[in-house]
């Protein structure tokens, strides 16, 4: 990774938790907007996580029926985080 992120809480650089889950985005009025890849990093002092590294995102208006797909995905395979 080009950056090393840290918690301001702790001052621990962050680790990598697991790679490749998705990041769903949400609208201010709670519909889909878009979904992209993502790593989700933790603090190994207070366990505080971040998502880190967005992939290209597909936009739910343009491909609806990708974006069910990989949200299905990522639901069975590492996880979803949902941001609204």
């Amino acid at each position: 990774m080009p950056y090393r992120p840290c918690c301001v809480k702790c001052g621990k650089e962050y680790k990598v938790e697991q790679n490749g889950v998705g990041v769903l985005e949400h609208k201010e009025d709670g519909i889909i907007y878009h979904i992209s890849a993502s790593d989700l990093l933790k603090c190994p002092g207070c366990g505080n996580e971040i998502t880190w590294g967005y992939g290209q995102a597909i936009h739910f208006s343009v491909e609806p029926d990708k974006v069910k797909h990989e949200i299905e995905f990522y639901e069975g395979n590492t996880r979803l985080i949902k941001v609204y």
